[in-house]
């Protein structure tokens, strides 16, 4: 059953990825678009910055004794570490609504 539904949110993540969003962000009618272009993300992006860059964060979180987890409430954009490094910025999705 375990595997089963890590393959279906695997493909979910896949046919979502390339309009800027994860599963649960779809569920929440977010969507993570680029602070310049303020397009939606395509599928490496997301990967890079949802896969790959979100490993560093946790380091630098536990060296501060979780102090950097919060960085979200008091930063005037909501942004967390991956996102500030990534120049991504999480909107809610009008066209859902």
């Amino acid at each position: 059953m375990i595997c089963t539904l890590g393959i279906g949110w695997f493909l979910w993540a896949l046919t979502t990825a390339g309009k800027g969003q994860t599963p649960a962000k779809k569920l929440l009618s977010l969507t993570v678009v680029d602070e310049r272009t303020h397009e939606p993300l395509g599928t490496g992006r997301m990967f890079w910055m949802r896969g790959i860059l979100a490993i560093i964060p946790i380091f630098a979180i536990l060296l501060t004794l979780g102090i950097l987890w919060f960085i979200p409430f008091w930063d005037s954009r909501n942004q967390n570490l991956v996102d500030k490094w990534s120049s991504a910025v999480v909107l809610k999705d009008a066209t859902e609504a």
